[in-house]
C-alpha cells in the first residue's frame, strides 16, 4: 500500500564520453533530475566511477570522529584509545574499501 514517490528518484549517467547522449526520464509522468554523483548503499559515485567526492566525505567524517576523541578520552590509558579506535574509526575508512580500492598516495 506503499506510493511510490519519483521526486526521490535520480538519473546517474555513468559514461568515459566527452560528449554524452543525454535523455530524460520519466516516471509517473514527472521527469527524473540528472546528478553528477549520488550516494548508493553509503558509497558517493560520481559520473566517471571516481570516488573523490567519497574521500572527501569519508575523511572529513573520520577527522570530526578523531577529535572528538582526542577531547574526550585524550586522558585515558592505551587500551581504552586503542579499542575506541577499532570501535569508531577504522570502520569508517575500510567501509567499502575493496570498492574505491587504494592505489594512489593521495587516497591512502
Amino acid at each position: 500500500m506503499m506510493e511510490f514517490n519519483p521526486s526521490k528518484c535520480q538519473v546517474l549517467w555513468v559514461t568515459l564520453q566527452q560528449k554524452p547522449v543525454n535523455s530524460s526520464y520519466t516516471i509517473h509522468g514527472k521527469i527524473l533530475n540528472t546528478v553528477d554523483t549520488a550516494k548508493y548503499l553509503g558509497v558517493s559515485i560520481d559520473t566517471k566511477l571516481k570516488f573523490n567526492d567519497h574521500f572527501s566525505a569519508i575523511t572529513k567524517k573520520v577527522c570530526a570522529t578523531h577529535a572528538f576523541l582526542s577531547r574526550n578520552i585524550n586522558t585515558s590509558n592505551r587500551q581504552i584509545r586503542a579499542a575506541a579506535y577499532t570501535s569508531y574509526i577504522r570502520p569508517t575508512v575500510q567501509y567499502a574499501s575493496t570498492a574505491w580500492d587504494l592505489h594512489t598516495h593521495k587516497r591512502i
